[in-house]
């Protein structure tokens, strides 16, 4: 067939930005003058997800959302079935790119492009001109290709009718990945002749730990629709991992698969980890509904290590550095960022967490002798007990020491998730789990045990002049007991404790809740409490904070405590 050129005349696209939901059509949509449409088509572009500011080149952030923004050198992508002139069977179609005019403007959220589209018939061939109609752009779809892409290695465009871009669906971090990567797109609307950018492809962001320094992996997804052996896409992703054994990586599901996702809740999405075809482990979000945005997973395990333990049980002690004098020399076993560990560690030797660091446990006993906590923790950390593990953190003797305890100001925060067995017990006066100088816990999942010692809390403060920060708990199921102490909040002596906030979970508490805390707050999850719920007056350290179940102020005191003892469940009975 003869080649002949449709020049469909210069597109100007020029885009307008709403990041406000109340923004309407006419505030970002110009009607475009009758005597334009016959040299011309004017076309007017709105960025986000459902009108949400969230799809662009340049990634920004706003209100803690990522927001992206055009890049001088962006290009849209425009392609278009036509309407058969002649045979059905010869479908025709435009395509063709638009390219940026000048840069974009200061705020990144306008810009203007213009280019020309060529006309194909149903076997790529350029074509003789068409009858476009009064909506030439009618099911048009543009698609944002990002500046500095190369085709064929970022990209490709189908060779037999330029139908589909395909974008690298694996990056090394979120910002290059929705900076390039992101796969942008909009259909034509003829009412406000113009294009709906936007992105519905769920991007997940994850963080590994634990392979082996300095190695090259490939990271790949296992399609959930099957029996899990067939990888969802043809191409795996490699990336080589620091000298800590981490990574980073983020990888986007297509529309299509996520909403086959979606309607089978009987499957799990998986990326599997695998080195030289073998494969090393899986990163599992389990069944949920996957929606249009980024999904952050850290370090997370599912059942199998991704590398070698650590057996606490074959350290040689004798080799540890030690802290102290005298009697109260002691040895202790730094982790190191990310590591797992098993096996049994010497009472008298301290195990010791680094601020910023996180612990993978797989099955850890440390019964913690003299002057020694279980696990104790210099700063911000990071607890993930793998899913079949019991994990046995406790103090057994009189003396003043948790099972777990957190140092650290109140920027600091321990935070202990995965689906493992944690028992935490305190010595004498001490908690379960606590923390000093106003340090925050976060419990996000597990099957915790914590009993705090005689006049400690199960989770909170031991008994001396001790402050913690906010206690946390999102999920997981746990069970905290104090005796004198709360079960969950303050120990026994002056201590103090900030708000205590259940949002999920199934939480049983042996003992009071609260003490000389700040707010005390019923979300969510399932409670039940066997003692009172109080918070005790400590001058304007809480003098206007109360106890709220579902945001409705309940004051200061709740008590349900009688003989044998009726607890208080939340959520209450009607």
């Amino acid at each position: 067939m003869e080649k002949t050129i449709k020049l469909l005349g210069t597109l100007f696209l020029v885009v307008c930005i709403t990041i406000m939901f109340s923004c309407n059509r006419e505030d970002v949509v110009s009607e475009i003058p009758e005597e334009e449409t016959a040299t011309g088509v004017t076309v007017t572009v709105t960025a986000g997800v459902n009108s949400t500011p969230a799809t662009k080149s340049a990634l920004v952030t706003e209100n803690n959302k990522y927001v992206l923004k055009f890049t001088e050198g962006d290009r849209l992508f425009v392609w278009r079935a036509l309407t058969p002139k002649t045979s059905p069977a010869k479908v025709p179609f435009i395509s063709g790119f638009l390219n940026m005019v000048g840069s974009p403007s200061a705020d990144g959220k306008s810009a203007t492009f213009t280019g020309t589209l060529q006309a194909y018939d149903s076997k790529g061939y350029e074509e003789h001109p068409y009858d476009y109609g009064d909506n030439p752009l009618e099911g048009a779809t543009a698609t944002l290709v990002h500046a500095g892409l190369i085709e064929w290695t970022d990209y490709w465009i189908s060779p037999v009718n330029n139908w589909m871009i395909d974008f690298t669906n694996i990056s090394s971090d979120v910002e290059s990945f929705m900076t390039s990567y992101l796969h942008v797109t909009g259909v034509y609307n003829s009412e406000t002749h113009g294009f709906m950018l936007g992105c519905t492809d769920p991007v997940f962001n994850c963080y590994i730990s634990g392979l082996q320094p300095s190695e090259n992996y490939y990271a790949s997804f296992i399609s959930p629709l099957s029996d899990q052996s067939i990888l969802l896409e043809s191409n795996s992703y490699l990336f080589t991992t620091d000298e800590k054994g981490f990574c980073q990586i983020t990888i986007a599901l297509d529309s299509k698969t996520a909403e086959e996702y979606n309607q089978d809740n009987t499957k799990e999405l998986c990326i599997m980890i695998s080195s030289h075809n073998i494969e090393v482990g899986r990163i599992t979000w389990g069944n949920k509904t996957l929606e249009n945005k980024i999904y952050n997973v850290k370090r997370w395990f599912n059942g199998t290590a991704f590398c070698t333990p650590t057996n606490l049980s074959s350290i040689d002690i004798n080799a540890l550095p030690s802290e102290g004098s005298g009697s109260m020399e002691r040895k202790y076993y730094t982790v190191s960022d990310g590591e797992m560990l098993t096996g049994t560690l010497s009472p008298d030797c301290k195990l010791k967490i680094p601020d910023g660091f996180t612990v993978v446990l797989a099955g850890v006993t440390h019964h913690a002798g003299n002057c020694v906590n279980g696990l104790e923790c210099l700063g911000t950390a990071n607890i993930f007990l793998v899913p079949g593990t019991i994990n046995d953190l406790t103090h057994g003797d009189a003396n003043a020491y948790d099972g777990i305890f957190m140092s650290g100001a109140y920027t600091k925060t321990l935070t202990i998730s995965g689906g493992g067995t944690l028992v935490a017990d305190g010595g004498g006066n001490s908690a379960g789990i606590g923390a000093g100088d106003g340090a925050n816990l976060v419990i996000n999942n597990g099957q915790i045990t914590a009993t705090g010692g005689l006049r400690g809390a199960g989770i909170g403060t031991d008994s001396e002049m001790g402050k913690i920060g906010n206690i946390t708990i999102n999920g997981g199921t746990i069970t905290a007991s104090g005796t004198y102490g709360a079960g969950i909040g303050c120990g026994y002596g002056e201590t103090l404790c900030g708000d205590i906030t259940f949002n999920g979970g199934t939480v049983i508490v042996n003992g009071m809740v609260g003490k000389r805390c700040k707010d005390i707050r019923f979300n969510g999850g399932s409670v039940t409490v066997y003692g009172s719920i109080e918070i005790y007056h400590e001058s304007s350290y809480n003098d206007n904070n109360y106890i709220f179940v579902n945001n409705k102020e309940r004051g200061k005191t709740i008590y349900y405590i009688s003989s044998p003892p009726t607890p208080f469940v939340y959520p209450e009975n009607p």
